[in-house]
């Protein structure tokens, strides 16, 4: 199956902050107008021909950046919790505040825990067991379109990514996902 891989567009980093959202209401922020701007100018990239479908992260700003793309390419999406872009909290209970350090751990260990010793957050070896099984759900498609995050795409393919960058993958059930990059 080809997947067209796509980071979500701009979003307003500020909102939530003069909402008070904390923790996972950081996610809800939409996209800023330049945001919903360079979306509607993706839609039209070629590299989307030929796509069945779009699979997008449930987060806020992969979603609307998705229902851009769907709007455009009159295509149906599915929501994929599987692609989230990292649990910082597996015990889901801690405090933005709490939440900063175990951010910052996950960057100096660069995303694998020291030898044994379990941390609260996700590996990326987890990362590799949640991504397999969300995107093995769609391989009887040819090709689709998955809108996600930054971190998610440096599972697939090296390198930092833009707002509404893309690339294309061929993805099998035999897919090796990457590690740090």
């Amino acid at each position: 199956m080809k997947i067209v891989y796509m980071r979500h567009s701009e979003p307003q980093r500020l909102e939530h902050g003069k909402l008070g959202l904390i923790g996972f209401g950081r996610d809800l922020a939409p996209l800023t107008p330049k945001g919903i701007d360079i979306a509607e100018k993706a839609a039209d990239n070629p590299m989307l021909d030929g796509a069945q479908l779009i699979v997008s992260s449930p987060i806020t700003r992969a979603l609307q950046t998705a229902g851009t793309i769907a709007a455009y390419r009159k295509l149906p999406i599915e929501v994929e919790l599987g692609l989230i872009e990292r649990r910082f909290d597996l015990t889901q209970k801690l405090s933005a505040c709490e939440l900063e350090p175990l951010f910052d751990e996950y960057i100096n260990e660069r995303g694998v825990w020291p030898k044994d010793k379990e941390r609260n957050w996700e590996n990326i070896d987890m990362q590799h067991k949640r991504l397999k099984d969300a995107l093995d759900k769609y391989l009887g498609y040819d090709k689709i379109i998955v809108v996600a995050h930054g971190e998610i795409g440096r599972r697939l393919r090296m390198g930092k990514l833009d707002f509404c960058e893309m690339f294309e993958i061929e993805y099998d059930s035999e897919f090796e996902f990457l590690g740090w990059s």
